[in-house]
């Protein structure tokens, strides 16, 4: 079969550059035809991954909807034989028109999760959430949510979520305007090719870690530094450090908000490949307001890093069994979430029972498992 992959930047970025690279040399050394199809070149040295030379990289002018882009798309998935697209970042529309032209069948995927938490950011949101209360403003967003959604799964062959129950929510909401044979659910693939050592476990140094995009409305770093005040204050824990791996807008809020804390045992690392953290690191930290499927999560895992994540997603419970592979805090509470983290830090024991069994649970999403899937959805969307 031969599968096009459509993205916004390539071949790095975030995790969905990552995991389009790994679910690619997966499929091509199962012997399919694969191409990616971007906008944008970003490149870091070194590469965190390898692309297989087999892969075939193809740019677009940009992935936004205009005829002069329909027409190229259009005619590279024709003159190609393209049988599927995958469109991971590009302009649905675009994807559309383009397959219209090519006959070439079309999975959309959603990347985050359903429905998404969003914050107001607009006066107009502010004062219809201040005047119709939480419950209401969360019920009209999911509302104008589901038009989006309903509209990307109009165009779509199939649509994909990363976890069974964005799945469920959207077919529970959409009622019988969405087909559930049109609609499934796949998780991500784990990063790293190579599962860490238990034996190596007394390696491992007191750092708690953070991996990801600094954007507080996401990712909410200013939650993770009130935690860390917490373990500053407390004595007993003053040979914890704390690693912060990764760039993005909202860097120097979180740098300045760390110094206005008077945080001590803060480094704020940079855009770097985390695996030398994660290999380094006995603690990982998420207290994002949502997310996908957490990759930052099984990476640690893969890499026997106990994570704590607050509940504000579904897709965590995908990935940690409370107190069995990972800590579960309910979401928003800094105290709960730092008296957690006391007991990790304190209790090398149970610490390292929790690594152990993260080792073996997520195997589940190893890459292998993860392209079965892919390439069951290809074989029945072929057969349509």
């Amino acid at each position: 079969m031969t599968i096009a992959y459509i993205m916004r930047y390539w071949p790095v970025c975030g995790g969905g550059e990552t995991v389009t690279a790994k679910l690619a040399n997966e499929l091509v050394k199962r012997g399919h035809k694969v191409h990616i199809l971007y906008a944008y070149r970003k490149d870091i040295n070194p590469m965190p991954y390898i692309i297989d030379g087999r892969i075939k990289e193809e740019k677009l002018n940009t992935v936004d909807y205009s005829e002069d882009n329909i027409n190229m798309m259009g005619n590279y998935l024709k003159e190609n034989h393209i049988d599927v697209m995958v469109n991971q970042w590009g302009d649905h529309r675009l994807c559309y028109a383009a397959k219209q032209l090519s006959g070439t069948k079309m999975i959309i995927c959603w990347h985050m999760c359903f429905p998404q938490e969003q914050m107001p950011k607009t006066f107009k949101q502010k004062l219809y959430k201040a005047v119709a209360g939480n419950q209401r403003y969360r019920e009209w967003r999911t509302a104008i949510q589901m038009r989006m959604h309903m509209e990307n799964y109009s165009l779509a062959d199939r649509y994909v979520f990363l976890s069974k129950s964005y799945e469920q929510e959207f077919l529970k909401l959409a009622v019988q305007q969405a087909c559930a044979d049109k609609v499934t659910s796949i998780p991500n693939p784990l990063t790293y090719s190579n599962n860490y050592d238990i034996n190596r476990y007394s390696d491992k140094k007191k750092n708690v870690l953070f991996v990801g995009r600094m954007i507080e409305l996401h990712k909410r770093m200013s939650y993770i530094l009130r935690i860390w005040k917490l373990i500053e204050d407390d004595p007993q824990l003053n040979s914890w450090e704390l690693k912060m791996v990764g760039d993005g807008q909202s860097l120097e809020t979180t740098r300045q908000l760390c110094t206005d804390l008077g945080l001590q045992r803060v480094s704020f690392e940079g855009f770097k490949a985390p695996q030398p953290y994660y290999e380094q690191s006995s603690i990982f930290m998420m207290t994002s307001a949502f997310e996908g499927f957490p990759m930052t999560l099984v990476e640690s895992q893969q890499n026997a890093v106990v994570p704590i994540a607050m509940d504000s997603f579904s897709a965590l419970h995908d990935v940690i069994t409370n107190r069995e592979n990972g800590i579960i805090v309910e979401d928003n509470d800094i105290n709960g979430f730092a008296c957690a983290m006391k007991k990790l830090m304190m209790d090398d024991c149970y610490r390292k029972k929790l690594a152990q069994r993260g080792l073996e649970t997520c195997q589940g999403f190893n890459v292998s498992n993860v392209a079965d899937k892919w390439e069951s959805l290809f074989d029945e969307i072929s057969g349509d």
